[in-house]
């Protein structure tokens, strides 16, 4: 019997196929997010970005025309505060403007690869590369992300790599890294 309910709960998916699939850079999507204007964002393996409104589909990559627009086309990870995207590839972090689609590096981020980007509640963003959790206030007055503190990623005394963040109900932030140990940031400052 309960063999069958999981076989039954299983046929709830359906394969589907995207509208614009030819149109995208790359068929390899690491990351896909909903903005608050509707769009969708595919972060690709190999490709960029690709913003699709529905209607027409917009790629961002670094390529002849442009080779220094992003430290990597591979991205794994993506987020939106205000009026921007945030960027997380093999090879550091980006900063994409979306009313004219200007794109900016976030140089205090290690040029490594960023494994997660969260936007909290209260607007904080948070992002994971090479060890450290780099958190930034955000200020819709002027839409700019300031770097507020650097915190290292350490668990028994070694530093490690942090696979996720997570904001539970209560505000607090974790992050599991990649070793099985789980950091809590409660307050200021992250604790192991």
């Amino acid at each position: 019997m309960f063999l069958l309910s999981l076989c039954m709960a299983a046929q709830d998916f359906q394969h589907l196929s995207l509208p614009n699939r030819e149109l995208l850079s790359s068929e390899r999507i690491l990351y896909l997010m909903e903005d608050s204007e509707g769009c969708l964002w595919y972060a690709t393996e190999g490709g960029g970005i690709c913003r699709d409104d529905g209607q027409q589909v917009d790629i961002f990559r670094s390529d002849a025309d442009h080779p220094d627009l992003l430290g990597s086309n591979n991205v794994g990870c993506l987020a939106e505060v205000g009026r921007h995207i945030i960027i997380g590839t093999f090879h550091g972090a980006y900063l994409l403007d979306k009313r004219d689609f200007s794109i900016q590096q976030l140089v205090e981020v290690d040029a490594k690869r960023i494994d997660d980007i969260l936007v909290t509640r209260n607007g904080r963003v948070l992002l994971t590369s090479n060890k450290k959790i780099y958190e930034y206030s955000y200020s819709n007055k002027d839409s700019a992300l300031t770097l507020e503190t650097t915190y290292a990623s350490r668990w028994k005394g070694t530093d490690c790599y942090v696979s996720h963040l997570f904001e539970d109900k209560s505000g607090r932030i974790w992050a599991t890294q990649w070793n099985g140990g789980l950091l809590l940031k409660d307050g200021t400052t992250i604790n192991d």
